[in-house]
Order: structure tokens, then sequence, then C-alpha cells
């Protein structure tokens, strides 16, 4: 695989995980009113979005080397089932807020996230 190839696999797997860190920090950072479990599942969708970018380096190898480290998709996707789990539940919270726009932000983002996921591993 070229490292041109490299580079636009990382580039399209690290933004939307970008976007999901950035906005639930923004949510989080702007929280008045906020439950504390809804800040504790923002911090969740967090956590879970730097784990996701810590796994990208494992990902981008493996389709380097034709071949995903055993668990990791398994893995990644258990990751991305969680978060989607957490905004289904914020989403119900949040229902008819404004901050029901960060939250589809941080909803597509993982959606996308999860098609290139789904092609990569195809192809590794």
């Amino acid at each position: 695989m070229s490292s041109e190839t490299t580079i636009n696999i990382k580039h399209e797997l690290r933004t939307p995980i970008n976007h999901i860190v950035g906005y639930s920090e923004l949510m989080m950072e702007e929280c008045d009113g906020a439950t504390e479990q809804q800040i504790a599942m923002l911090q969740e969708v967090n956590s879970n979005g730097q784990h996701l970018a810590r796994l990208v380096e494992q990902v981008v190898a493996g389709a380097h080397a034709k071949a995903l480290p055993p668990g990791l998709h398994d893995e990644f996707l258990a990751v991305l089932d969680k978060m989607r789990g957490d905004l289904e539940t914020l989403a119900l919270t949040y229902a008819g807020k404004s901050e029901m726009r960060d939250l589809e932000k941080i909803q597509s983002a993982v959606a996308k996230l999860t098609i290139t996921f789904h092609g990569v591993s195809q192809s590794a």
C-alpha cells in the first residue's frame, strides 16, 4: 500500500474522530444545567473518541500490512456501538434543546466513521 493511501486512510478515520472529541468537549464546557448523567455520558463519548484515535494507528498499520491485528476489528466496533448507545440516550435527554445540534454532529461523525472503518477493514 502506498504512503499516500495510508495518509488518506488515516485522514478519513481521524477527521470524524476529531469531530467526536471536539464537539463532546464543547458540550462539556457549555453544560450549564446538564445533569450528572449527561456530563458522565459526554465524558464517556469523549473518552471513547480518544480511544478510537489511539486505535486508528493500529488500523492504519493493519491496512498497510493488508491484515488488521487480531481483535482490533471487534474492539473498534464495540467502542462505536457503546458510543452510539450513549448518544441515543443523550439524544432523548437533549430533545428539543439547543445542545441537540452539536449532538447530531457527533452522531453524524460516528456514522461516517463506522462506514469508513468498514471500508478500511474490508480492504485490509
